[in-house]
């Protein structure tokens, strides 16, 4: 977290953001020793001392005359900045996207909003009152650095956007110019890809699904391995991509990090993801892993406090040699269309609006990098990513993550998660990493998903999370 107040207080130029969320008393550091210094007035100050900044965020309508950028835009003007313009897609459709561009030269695209709730350590404490989340549960998820030409496609998504909403809504007096490259910094080969939704004044007339198209093209590739950590992993033709590149390769393994309980209850996602897995891959198996996140820690009366966290990651590695992150989920909406006929809603809810809801989708952004593939020089990046995830979940060396054996992948995460299941059993439960089986059939409680793993709650005390 210090690191956007230290962006922004060396901006010299210009900062941008595209953000889903952004609350007025989202605090600019937090946890110990950290100062109470709100976000907002971070950038006023950048602005006040001639920094551009300008914030583009989604827009709800919550009621009449009323949205959800209200407060926001309320407390830069009480300090003399008039940076934000808010894009309204109509939902379910959202700007999803969450970047930021600073001087034209740098950009961070962040995998989570601007909400305290949403921050997190490594540790992933089972309550921990520094962070302020609010009652909230443990998240993980995952931002990337770019330096670079691709800052320039970042930063044109950002303008487009912005331009759009300026001239649509707010007079078009503050338009930016079409972005300027920077030089190259480094020897990754990164592409920048985009999902935008049909019709809106941004992009194409039918939109674009850039990010789908990727993920397809990668895992039509896949020989040795597949590693997805999602918030959700319900869209068929994503699925439907995986089942064929194992029936293609029956020496691939896939390996993916999942939540119990995703959120989106109106659309029963829950349901929804547990029945997409089990139709099309299928259950858990010698190609197929699947697997959730705890977090434990010393609890009152001798017992050990256990908790879900969260899955808020957009992460996807084939290979060590293809690699995406960003703000795409892997649903319909981030992808491509909504899929009414698939989801598990009453059909009396979701029928009257089928046409509107089939041809909605999110805005989104997703950065891509290719190591050793299709013409890029051999950097080690994607594995030193994906080493640094599996080091946090398994609790595992990054020397030791490197290492592993070719076709070893799987065995090592099965059994991290079944000795995990058994160290749950003891006297004194404990987790080396946070790695435990994902319960399929959509279960709700979190004892509920312990008791189907055999583990007795006697010694633990179950924080129930996200309501």
């Amino acid at each position: 977290m210090p690191l956007l107040r230290v962006v922004i207080r060396r901006a010299t130029t210009s900062i941008e953001i595209v953000q889903l969320f952004f609350d007025a008393d989202f605090k600019s550091e937090f946890g110990s020793g950290a100062t109470s210094t709100l976000l907002v007035d971070e950038l006023a100050r950048a602005d006040a001392r001639g920094v551009k900044v300008r914030i583009l965020l989604d827009k709800i309508i919550l009621s009449f005359g009323v949205s959800s950028t209200d407060t926001l835009i309320a407390a830069f003007r009480a300090r003399g900045a008039n940076v934000v313009r808010d894009f309204p897609i109509w939902e379910p459709g959202r700007l999803h996207s969450k970047a930021m561009v600073v001087d034209g030269k740098t950009a961070y695209v962040m995998g989570a909003t601007l909400q305290q709730e949403m921050f997190d350590t490594k540790d992933h404490p089972v309550e921990d009152l520094s962070l302020h989340r609010g009652g909230k549960e443990p998240l993980h998820t995952e931002s990337a650095k770019i330096s670079g030409p691709a800052v320039a496609d970042i930063e044109k998504f950002f303008a487009e956007f912005w331009n759009h909403a300026d001239t649509k809504y707010f007079g078009g007096h503050d338009q930016i110019p079409t972005p300027v490259a920077p030089p190259a910094s480094g020897s990754h080969t990164v592409q920048v890809v985009r999902t935008i939704p049909p019709a809106i004044g941004v992009g194409p007339p039918t939109g674009e699904i850039e990010i789908l198209e990727a993920y397809q093209r990668a895992f039509a590739n896949a020989h040795r391995f597949i590693y997805v950590e999602h918030q959700y992993l319900l869209f068929r033709p994503i699925l439907e991509a995986i089942r064929v590149a194992m029936d293609r390769n029956p020496s691939l393994q896939v390996i993916a990090v999942l939540n119990e309980n995703p959120d989106q209850d109106e659309f029963m996602y829950r349901e929804w993801q547990a029945r997409a897995i089990s139709q099309v891959l299928g259950p858990p198996g010698p190609q197929l892993g699947l697997f959730s996140l705890w977090t434990v820690s010393p609890a009152a009366a001798g017992k050990t406090a256990i908790r879900r966290i969260y899955v808020e990651g957009k992460l996807a590695v084939v290979d060590d040699t293809w690699m995406t992150l960003g703000t795409a989920n892997l649903d319909g909406l981030s992808m491509a269309a909504f899929e009414t006929a698939d989801n598990l809603a009453p059909p009396a809810l979701l029928l009257p609006f089928q046409g509107m809801l089939d041809t909605k989708r999110h805005a989104e952004l997703n950065v891509v990098v290719f190591d050793g593939i299709s013409g890029a020089a051999r950097s080690g990046i994607v594995r030193e990513a994906r080493c640094e995830a599996w080091s946090e979940h398994l609790a595992l060396p990054p020397t030791q993550c490197a290492a592993t054996p070719d076709g070893t992948w799987l065995s090592l995460w099965n059994s991290t998660a079944q000795a995990n299941v058994t160290n749950l059993k003891r006297p004194s439960p404990t987790l080396k990493g946070y790695v435990l089986p994902w319960v399929p059939g959509g279960l709700l409680e979190a004892a509920s998903q312990l008791n189907a793993l055999g583990i007795p709650l006697s010694n633990l005390d179950v924080r129930q999370d996200r309501d």
